[in-house]
């Protein structure tokens, strides 16, 4: 019963707060891939117009063919495309849920006679919410097109679980095990891919649960001997040739920065200050931090101009050091703070798109909120602080759903939006530009 009540929380609670934002309209990125876009318009169920939606656009050819699908059902009215979004982001939410349980409790079979004071239920279920309704997705929810981005998680996440779900049985089960570790590289990466290309870090993120939860540790050591085959395969390789690639082919990357406003080297430097602008974002919430725009934010130039740069790269440094230096004795540190930064690592690296958006934070912030929670609810670490521990954790649950809800009214309009996106980004270009077209 308790088990049911807390899925039915997680599908009612997020449900009662972005359905306020279905009467929003098409916004930027939308127009060119939904509403002008000839080829999603699907006027019969078939083959050969599921193709066509599909290949619409170049890439991301399951979230284009699931546009084509929405305006069979329901044309070109951005509600139905709103609700399946918001569809998506509870079954995502429901995932993560899973996904915290086993990473919890693989965390735990390390500490011996520590398992069973840990509420690992708990603890799992106040990831899954606080991720739900924290205010850094709403633009992956109700701006349509990051479908791209919220459905590339899904296949993502449902990978990362079929991997440690085969993991936890392959020395009892190596027929199961390797068959669910496959899965992950036949099924769930092809789908992430097409999604979206980040889905193509899914190799990533199973090296870092092996790496940190499993430290390719096997009964039989054949098994580790394949498990070392498979990383060869699906991460060393492939890393290797693209980096052959990238140097082989040096204009492939330069020649687009020909039509931005920075360089390359602008683009990593800023990108260290964007990185700790989002776990600003994630940690410390507050309506004027987010955005449908960011293009408010200050170059770098170099590394001390502004200082904040090098600082910004300094902290990164450690961090990941840290993360390091801890993998084995604060194995859930180490993993979020390297999942946060892996997840990171197309869309905030040299490859010339632009500066910022908090969309990039829907998967990465995972990695962030398992930390937060998971501290916040360990009842070893400093008993006597566990119940102020708590209420902050439900404090900060509660700023995020108002956070949210402000936000998800924002969208419930053209013109709601864009006011509040200037209000709060008042440098912004791009936001002061909507409110001059809404005013």
């Amino acid at each position: 019963i308790i088990g049911s009540l807390i899925i039915s929380a997680l599908v009612i609670f997020p449900m009662l707060i972005y359905i306020q934002g279905l009467p929003g309209d098409y916004v930027l990125d939308d127009i060119p891939n939904i509403v002008s876009n000839p080829l999603v318009v699907m006027q019969e169920l078939g083959w050969v117009e599921l193709k066509q939606a599909a290949n619409s656009m170049p890439r991301r050819e399951i979230s284009r063919a699931s546009f084509g699908l929405n305006y069979y059902f329901g044309g070109l009215n951005p509600y139905g495309y709103k609700l399946v979004n918001i569809i998506i982001h509870i079954i995502n939410g429901l995932l993560i849920l899973w996904l915290s349980k086993l990473v919890i409790r693989q965390t735990l079979s390390w500490k011996k006679g520590k398992a069973t004071q840990y509420p690992v239920s708990q603890a799992a279920y106040l990831i899954a919410l606080v991720w739900l309704m924290h205010p850094i997705n709403v633009t992956s929810v109700l701006y349509v097109v990051q479908r791209m981005t919220s459905l590339s998680a899904l296949f993502v996440i449902a990978g990362m679980i079929a991997y440690i779900s085969g993991r936890r049985i392959l020395d009892d089960k190596p027929v199961a095990g390797f068959g669910l570790i496959l899965s992950t590289v036949i099924l769930f990466l092809p789908l992430a891919w097409f999604s979206k290309e980040n889905g193509a870090l899914l190799p990533v993120f199973l090296f870092l649960v092996e790496l940190i939860f499993f430290r390719f540790r096997t009964n039989n050591p054949l098994h580790r001997k394949l498990l070392l085959l498979f990383y060869l395969l699906v991460l060393a390789l492939p890393a290797v040739f693209a980096m052959y690639y990238i140097y082989s082919h040096p204009g492939y990357f330069h020649g687009s920065y020909f039509s931005k406003y920075y360089t390359m080297t602008e683009r990593l430097l800023t990108e260290m200050r964007v990185l700790w602008h989002y776990l600003r974002m994630i940690l410390l919430p507050s309506p004027s931090v987010y955005g449908l725009y960011l293009d408010d934010i200050a170059l770098s130039t170099g590394l001390l101009n502004p200082v904040s740069t090098l600082l910004s790269m300094l902290a990164i440094i450690a961090a990941l050091t840290v993360a390091w230096v801890l993998r084995q004795k604060q194995p859930i540190l180490s993993f979020g703070i390297l999942f946060f930064f892996a997840g990171h690592v197309m869309e905030s690296s040299f490859i010339p798109l632009e500066i910022a958006f908090e969309h990039r934070n829907y998967l990465p912030a995972v990695g962030i909120l398992i930390i937060a929670v998971f501290y916040m609810l360990d009842p070893s670490l400093h008993s006597r602080s566990l119940k102020l521990r708590s209420i902050s954790l439900i404090l900060f649950l509660l700023v995020c759903i108002a956070i949210t809800w402000s936000r998800v009214m924002d969208w419930s309009s053209t013109t709601t939006l864009h006011i509040a996106e200037v209000a709060h980004h008042p440098l912004s270009p791009r936001a002061n530009y909507e409110a001059g077209k809404v005013y």
